[in-house]
């Protein structure tokens, strides 16, 4: 059967979107797998014809994010093109922005995004020579000012790959040239698998005597993701 996208009666997606996130919740999942991500200069392609936004913060640097409803219609008509639905997909189908161990939100760009990038431009953190690592990032605002600010690498994770194609690996090259892009990593998938990948340059970078920074913001949304650190 193919897919398409059409619209449906609100009252009972809700209902249905609601048992749905309670039964995943409540049952144990496969996580999906983490993965590294490369940027390739084609991408730069897909910045043409994309709105923008931009968010200023207090120090007076302006950090631009492609319009999620722009990468949404994306997905949907990719989607619809290929008669099959990823998990991010569905989840637009049903008109959310969380399903529990399917989909987690990332394409849209939340306020305590907003807020942690702004409160860290006030906290005068030096990031030159710091190797920092945004956890959920979505839209990457916290990472990006961080690559801004001349951090020495930045690693962005979210746990859905196609939030990190359509809308992290985009941003990064609307706020950072190609020498800061090569500074960059990006990973999708679970928490727990991506250590397996950050060690060895973990273990690396720490023979520099190089620092790190974690940052993440609101990603406590159920009980079992605490169990599950870096």
């Amino acid at each position: 059967m193919s897919f398409k996208f059409e619209p449906s009666d609100s009252s009972d997606a809700s209902d249905q979107f609601a048992g749905t996130v309670k039964e995943n919740c409540c049952k144990e999942i496969a996580a999906i797998p983490a993965k590294e991500i490369y940027a390739v200069r084609e991408l730069y392609e897909s910045l043409i014809g994309k709105k923008t936004k931009q968010y200023t913060v207090g120090n007076g640097k302006v950090l631009l994010s492609i319009s999620s409803a722009d990468v949404e219609l994306e997905i949907r008509h990719a989607a619809t093109a290929a008669g099959k639905a990823t998990a991010v997909a569905e989840a637009l189908s049903a008109e959310t922005d969380l399903l529990p161990h399917v989909y987690e939100g990332g394409l849209k760009v939340w306020e305590c995004s907003v807020d942690l990038t702004e409160y860290i431009s006030t906290l005068g953190t030096k990031f030159e020579g710091q190797r920092v690592l945004e956890l959920g990032c979505g839209s990457g605002l916290p990472g990006l000012y961080a690559l801004t600010e001349d951090a020495q690498t930045v690693h962005f994770q979210d746990y859905n790959e196609e939030v990190i194609q359509r809308l992290t690996i985009p941003n990064v090259l609307l706020n950072a040239d190609e020498r800061k892009l090569g500074s960059c990593r990006f990973f999708s998938g679970d928490w727990e698998s991506l250590r397996n990948l950050l060690l060895p340059s973990v273990v690396e970078a720490s023979d520099a005597r190089s620092s790190k920074i974690s940052c993440s913001q609101d990603l406590l949304f159920w009980s079992r993701r605490g169990d599950k650190r870096i």
